[in-house]
């Protein structure tokens, strides 16, 4: 077993653990073979899991921060496991919500966009709830905007002016953000705890 953690944030574990838990175990398929065909089959990757696919490649990389070391591929995905479920046991729904939604997949993403989208919609003007959906989840995977969910297409699709879509997708961003941050604070010390991201220091005592 790895005596450092595995990975350097909790973003990081959050981003690569949804990543693995998306995708069945593959039979006769060594983990990192199979989890190379994964991530080369996303039409886009965050930062860390550019870092961890460099990483698996045998490509050195200053970004490479994954430390995998020593667990089988079972012990890798029992790890993902369980830091997906503590997302699950842990945090409250509009947390979970913006989690999901961030670093989620196919049906566990959708469920978050929903959640999310429902959380805001006390917050905004709008009503329609296919343009809120259609905000958040543009928000959250930035590089939908440019296929089908550019604020000109929801406009043209749901009738709401371009401006209105703006000025709801600054709330959304700024909703989000929090809720993401609150769940990183929640789930840091957990994770720390399991030696899964470093553990924090202590803050130093002031002294006069």
């Amino acid at each position: 077993m790895n005596d450092e953690p595995i990975f350097t944030s909790t973003g990081q574990a959050l981003a690569v653990a949804f990543l693995v838990m998306a995708h069945e175990p593959r039979q006769g398929s060594p983990f990192r073979k199979a989890i190379l065909q994964i991530m080369e089959s996303l039409e886009t990757m965050t930062k860390s899991q550019q870092a961890w696919f460099d990483q698996l490649q045998g490509v050195r990389s200053a970004s490479s921060t994954i430390n995998f070391g020593g667990l089988t591929s079972d012990e890798i995905r029992a790890q993902c496991s369980m830091i997906t479920q503590t997302v699950y046991d842990h945090l409250p729904d509009p947390e979970r919500f913006a989690v999901l939604a961030r670093f989620a997949y196919q049906v566990e993403k959708a469920q978050g966009v929903a959640g999310l989208a429902e959380y805001v919609r006390p917050s905004i003007r709008i009503t329609d709830q296919i343009a809120i959906r259609a905000l958040v989840y543009g928000h959250t995977t930035p590089k939908q905007r440019e296929k089908g969910l550019s604020y000109t297409e929801i406009s043209r699709e749901r009738g709401i002016p371009v401006i209105t879509l703006r000025r709801t997708a600054a709330v959304i961003a700024k909703t989000t953000r929090l809720l993401e941050d609150m769940a990183i604070e929640r789930l840091t010390p957990m994770f720390a705890r399991d030696g899964v991201v470093p553990k924090q220091e202590e803050p130093c005592a002031e002294t006069t």
